[in-house]
């Protein structure tokens, strides 16, 4: 083999070393990134459940409009937690899995249908998954 050719081939090996290096590096961000977000929303619908199920254990009705806000901001965190679950790495995690399972338990108590049936069906969708990943 000619030294030009060691040196073309050195060289297509280097540039495929780093494409592949910064796939898995990038690839390996995205699921850091996934995995914060998800920590958050989970956090968040952790927040929305624990005051809905205070509000309704005082039989308030004065705060129908803030029990409102709080269904809606509730649907908005189960959809973004349930499109992060749709991912395998994120279907093992217990703290996204309790967080949907007390969420689903709440909604079976307290159903509630949004505004619009597509976040309704999306909702329902996440919690079938859910249902498909723990078998209950």
């Amino acid at each position: 083999m000619s030294t030009r050719s060691s040196i073309i081939l050195a060289a297509a090996a280097l540039i495929i070393g780093f494409t592949f290096g910064g796939l898995t590096h990038a690839a390996m961000e995205r699921h850091s990134t996934d995995r914060l977000i998800m920590s958050s929303w989970a956090l968040e619908a952790g927040q929305s459940l624990a005051l809905l199920k205070h509000l309704r254990a005082d039989n308030t009705t004065n705060d129908v409009e803030l029990l409102e806000i709080l269904e809606t901001q509730l649907d908005g965190e189960l959809l973004g937690l349930g499109s992060v679950f749709l991912d395998a790495a994120s279907k093992s995690d217990p703290a996204c899995i309790k967080v949907l399972e007390r969420a689903r338990d709440y909604r079976a108590k307290f159903p509630h249908q949004s505004s619009s049936r597509y976040v309704d069906q999306l909702i329902a969708k996440d919690f079938n998954l859910l249902d498909a990943q723990t078998g209950h």
